[in-house]
């Protein structure tokens, strides 16, 4: 197996990537032994033999705790979701509009980008919310909660569009990290938010542990953010 160091630095951001969110996704809904596997396996490119010595156990049964894993992460995977739902000439442009209208707390135009059977999920918590109506009802429910200002940063995540999420509350001086959203596009509109309210991730990310406030900036009411 390759030393991470010597691979380039598209590779290493790719494997970093790819170690955090699995081990997020993992973490929440699997298994011990089937973390374990899944994460020797298809993150770190072990071969089924060396997991079977390292567990002392066999390749049948190291063969049968990965594919049950993958049964599992893949239960947890949007209805119809594709590698097409994640690309395509007008993405970046659906990207900063989703950043805008969450930051402007304009809840219409930002449900207004919504698939009509868009998915809203926020492992580990069970609930989860499909289709637009559902999502906005969400949203709105939790209007009255405390106020807070959001900032989003653009970036990829299992080789998808993804936000970092930063939030201040009121009288806070710096926007601090709060959480980590994979999203799906499907033809103009965002099919799936998956948010991962884990700030631990964010270093795996190289992103700062804080933006500044900008000048002038003011108190917003604004709904949890998806």
């Amino acid at each position: 197996m390759a030393d991470d160091a010597e691979q380039g630095p598209e590779a290493r951001a790719s494997l970093r990537e790819s170690i955090s969110l699995a081990f997020v996704t993992a973490l929440q809904f699997l298994s011990p032994k089937q973390r374990a596997v899944l994460l020797l396996v298809e993150v770190l490119g072990w071969k089924p033999q060396e997991v079977a010595e390292l567990l002392e156990t066999s390749i049948v049964s190291v063969n049968s705790l990965l594919q049950r894993a993958r049964t599992n992460i893949g239960e947890r995977t949007a209805p119809g979701a594709s590698p097409a739902d994640l690309a395509g000439p007008d993405d970046a442009a659906l990207l900063r509009r989703y950043i805008a209208t969450w930051e402007s707390g304009d809840l219409d135009a930002f449900t207004a980008l919504l698939a009509e059977d868009a998915v809203l999920s926020m492992p580990p918590q069970p609930e989860w919310f499909a289709g637009r109506d559902s999502i906005m009802r969400f949203l709105e429910s939790i209007l009255l909660a405390e106020p807070r200002q959001y900032r989003m940063l653009p970036i990829r995540a299992n080789g998808g569009p993804a936000v970092a999420v930063y939030s201040r509350p009121p009288g806070g001086q710096a926007f601090q990290p709060s959480a980590i959203t994979l999203l799906s596009f499907r033809r103009g509109t965002v099919s799936r938010m998956t948010r991962f309210a884990l700030p631990s991730l964010f270093p795996l990310f190289g992103l700062p542990d804080r933006l500044p406030l900008p000048s002038g900036i003011g108190a917003v009411n604004h709904p949890g953010q998806p």
